[in-house]
């Protein structure tokens, strides 16, 4: 019939070779060729008694067998062929069942496979997981020293934040007080044009004291009446002189805050100081020394007059 070839019957299917590592003896190819067996040789002996029927019959007459003989024997090959038939039919279902039963055990394996690949994968996740869990503590560490840094740094920006509101606070009083000495020097500069008036006046009064010779009294009444107008333009420096003082000492505290600050808002400040320096050094000073100047020349030409009147 068929020989086995590599250990397994020529006969078995691929599907029977490849489940073979299953291990049941049922599902061996030795299994369903012995079946592939017993199917084909009752089909060649149904086949065989059909064939002979005629031949056998005439043998058997030739013999002396009688009829009822025939009929006998001829009625047990037809129970011997339904049997073979009926074999036949329960084998085939049998092997149908079976393959049916490989398929499945095909797909098991099939699935059995895939979990394998996927118990893998798995077991690669877990090991990320794993991996990833022990560098939890370091992370949470770094993460608390950022949240520490953090916090410190806001800390710091809050506590420069609130020293830059004390500075601007102080620079608006300073440029408050800043401001009656801008209307001081106003003041200063009406006054100048009183005193140059005074002058215009004078040199008229001087023209009419050569025409006129107005007696020397009366000049020095209205000359002793412009030294108290000069010793009251003096008296208005002195305030003047008290406020410089007072504000460079603030200057002087202001720079001191704001050494602790960083560059970019010490420069900021210290271009506002510079400029507060410069209004002083501005207001003060150079009117000090331009009415200084306007008095001493005042004194200078009232002594000039005393002496030319005398």
């Amino acid at each position: 019939m068929s020989s086995p070839v590599n250990g397994h019957d020529a006969g078995s299917s691929p599907r029977q070779r490849k489940m073979g590592w299953l291990g049941s003896s049922e599902a061996s190819p030795q299994y369903f060729h012995g079946n592939l067996r017993s199917i084909l040789e009752a089909a060649l002996t149904r086949r065989a008694l059909t064939l002979d029927y005629f031949a056998e019959r005439q043998k058997l007459l030739a013999l002396g067998f009688s009829e009822e003989v025939l009929a006998t024997k001829i009625q047990a090959a037809k129970d011997e062929c339904g049997r073979l038939d009926r074999l036949a039919k329960e084998q085939e279902q049998v092997i149908r069942d079976k393959e049916q039963k490989l398929a499945e055990w095909e797909d098991l394996a099939q699935t059995l496979e895939s979990l394998k690949s996927r118990e893998e994968e798995l077991a690669k996740t877990l090991a990320a997981i794993g991996e990833n869990e022990r560098a939890i503590p370091e992370l949470e560490a770094k993460q608390k020293a950022l949240d520490t840094e953090i916090g410190q740094k806001q800390a710091r920006a809050d506590e420069l934040g609130a020293r830059e509101k004390r500075l601007r606070e102080r620079i608006a009083e300073q440029e408050g007080k800043l401001k009656p000495l801008e209307e001081k020097e106003w003041e200063a500069e009406e006054t100048q044009k009183e005193l140059k008036e005074t002058e215009a006046r004078l040199a008229q009064r001087r023209q009419a004291l050569s025409s006129t010779g107005e007696t020397l009294p009366g000049l020095r009444e209205e000359l002793a009446a412009h030294r108290e107008e000069l010793a009251k333009a003096e008296e208005e420096f002195e305030p003047l002189r008290a406020e410089e003082a007072e504000l460079r000492e603030q200057l002087r505290k202001l720079e001191q805050d704001i050494e602790p600050l960083s560059p970019t808002k010490l420069k900021e400040f210290s271009r506002k100081i510079d400029a507060l320096r410069g209004k002083l050094d501005y207001v003060p000073k150079d009117k000090e020394k331009h009415y200084a100047e306007r008095i001493e020349a005042l004194r200078r030409e009232v002594q000039a007059e005393i002496d030319l009147n005398r």
